[in-house]
């Protein structure tokens, strides 16, 4: 069991996770963030004998590094203050998850880093419901094809946290010897339905797919992988095949044949998915004529405003940071990624190590990268803080200094 100190932080940082999309939009999301933050901090401080950690850690850097990069290219942006938003917003991020990766050191395990993650999704979801106006409307809507936003959180958004929320809580359940705890996922699995987002969907699924092979690889079993991957892919095509006329996945299926229609090129395609096509062209566009230091950071917009009548982000990760970033911005930020997944893989042991799971997170934060753009949100950097964690605990338990140079 955990101690009172423990407890409190596991519920602050609960709180603070939920606060990064519940707050998203409001007048004192930075101030409410700040608060929680510090008071994790104050009570870790009291329980430490107010020792502050005077370590400079390699994730610390790698965010810093990015952020920096944006400040700079205000020298370069259409709109200076854009980009100026985004570079403290990152700083302010790091602070925030440096906090974070103090308090959470301390715990023998991962669980109560990924339980916050977990348990923030399911206050996430309750939080939709209840803005959304209960869950039988939501679901009617669905079932009807109607898609409504919400006032405080972008749609798309709240889909993309649950889809990591639902594969870290069936991680977990398979996992945990504290089961009980993750008792709330139909929860996420409702707001993921819902949403009618299209990469959540995907990003879960994929997510399942890559622990089972994982777990093949782990296991050094060839036969394993390859029967899990094409078990999965029948799988999952038999699934879409029987949900497709389920009354309640009516709206999320529909969204989804829309966009396999656009890639194989026959049948309908929704104005979304057409949209999609030409922000990524733009981006494209924006990138051949700023390859190396794009057009500036958060920039992207003003020249989709002009070339497609759309003021607003370009809806893929990788396409607006090539266009705001170039190579050195697109660079900065995905290398986080990839020493990420590298120095994982060359860490984990056992089957059901979290390090593991730390890789599926990651793979399926680049897969959804390619329908949302991420870079700024901080759900984003708590999940690198979580794999910095548990990289940290590896080469602690190995009794190994976590090498600055390999992260």
């Amino acid at each position: 069991m955990y101690s009172l100190s423990e407890k409190i932080t596991i519920a602050l940082s609960t709180l603070l996770f939920a606060s990064f999309t519940v707050l998203n939009k409001t007048s004192f999301s930075s101030i409410g963030v700040l608060v929680i933050a510090l008071l994790m901090m104050f009570f870790h401080c009291q329980h430490s004998g107010w020792r502050l950690p005077r370590n400079i850690y390699s994730f610390q850097i790698s965010m810093l590094l990015f952020a920096v990069f944006s400040l700079l290219s205000m020298a370069w942006s259409h709109n200076a203050k854009d980009a100026l938003d985004k570079g403290i917003s990152i700083i302010e991020i790091c602070a925030c998850m440096t906090f974070v990766y103090w308090c959470h050191r301390d715990f023998n395990t991962m669980e109560p880093t990924i339980l916050s993650i977990v348990w923030g999704g399911y206050i996430i979801a309750v939080y939709y419901f209840f803005v959304y106006g209960g869950v039988d409307l939501a679901m009617q809507n669905a079932a009807e094809g109607i898609r409504e936003g919400v006032e405080f959180a972008n749609i798309n958004a709240i889909g993309r946290v649950m889809a990591i929320v639902i594969v870290l809580n069936v991680y977990m359940l398979m996992h945990s010897n504290k089961k009980k705890l993750y008792f709330g996922i139909p929860l996420p699995i409702m707001a993921l339905i819902s949403t009618m987002s299209r990469t959540p969907l995907i990003e879960t699924i994929f997510g399942f797919v890559l622990l089972a092979i994982l777990n093949g690889i782990k296991n050094k079993k060839v036969l394993n992988v390859i029967f899990a991957v094409v078990f999965s892919g029948v799988a999952f095509y038999l699934l879409y095949i029987v949900i497709k006329d389920i009354p309640i996945l009516k709206g999320i299926t529909s969204r989804m044949s829309s966009l396999i229609n656009l890639f194989s090129g026959s049948g309908s395609v929704d104005s979304s998915a057409v949209m999609r096509q030409r922000m990524i062209q733009t981006g494209w566009r924006l990138f051949k004529s700023n390859p190396i230091i794009g057009v500036g950071i958060s920039n992207a917009h003003y020249y989709a405003h002009e070339i497609i009548s759309r003021n607003t982000y370009l809806h893929n990760n990788y396409f607006e940071l090539l266009a705001s970033g170039g190579i050195i911005g697109t660079y900065l930020y995905y290398r986080i990624h990839v020493k990420l997944i590298i120095n994982l893989r060359k860490s984990y042991k056992i089957i059901d190590d979290p390090c593991m799971l730390c890789i599926v997170v990651l793979l399926m934060l680049l897969l959804a990268d390619y329908g949302c753009v991420s870079y700024y949100y901080k759900e984003i950097y708590y999940y690198f803080t979580l794999c910095y964690l548990c990289l940290d605990k590896s080469y602690r338990d190995d009794e190994q200094p976590v090498p600055l140079e390999e992260i």
